[in-house]
């Protein structure tokens, strides 16, 4: 009797996983997706994983000698407002484009000292692509969309949109800071 029940089991696993299988074939999400949207991941991770996904499209259009300048997103709820996370995205990501051998600026996106190396190896040499982007706050979570544009062409050669969830320290880094100025009369 327990070799009928466990052959029994076993004969209904690949049924059960068929339809796991189903599931993701029918939302068409890759495997590079369900990898950086699972949960929980760190923000490094995730945000490398993004720059991975982005290497490999933009890799026959950029050249070592290519310089790619990194903007911060912009906050499609309040563009003219700036915050860290702003920078923090384009920074980490621009870091590990940095390390699979991409020529890159972050000079406009740097959040701390440790990142000050990666700036132009020239003075006044002009960025060849643009690692720029938007998120929106959807109701705790964040919609990034994330793009590297060859400024010469004007097209788009790499892309990524994704969903952040925000908990934690994120919640601090998506708060624009507070700033009290005086108005003359």
């Amino acid at each position: 009797m327990p070799k009928t029940l466990v052959l029994t089991l076993l004969a209904c696993i690949p049924i059960a996983l068929a339809g796991c299988a189903a599931a993701v074939v029918d939302t068409g999400t890759s495997a590079v997706k369900l990898y950086i949207l699972s949960t929980p991941t760190n923000f490094t991770a995730q945000h490398y994983a993004v720059a991975d996904y982005l290497y490999q499209q933009a890799e026959s259009f950029v050249e070592p000698e290519h310089l790619i300048k990194a903007e911060p997103l912009t906050d499609l709820d309040a563009p003219e407002v700036q915050t860290l996370m702003a920078s923090a995205i384009p920074e980490t990501i621009g870091i590990r484009l940095s390390q699979l051998g991409f020529s890159v600026d972050l000079s406009d996106v740097s959040t701390s000292a440790d990142t000050q190396y990666l700036r132009p190896k020239m003075e006044g040499q002009n960025a060849d692509f643009v690692l720029t982007g938007n998120y929106i706050d959807d109701g705790g979570d964040f919609d990034v969309k994330v793009r590297m544009i060859d400024l010469h062409e004007k097209r788009v050669i790499a892309t990524f949109d994704y969903t952040i969830e925000i908990r934690g320290d994120l919640k601090r880094l998506s708060k624009p800071k507070t700033i009290i100025s005086r108005v003359p009369n």
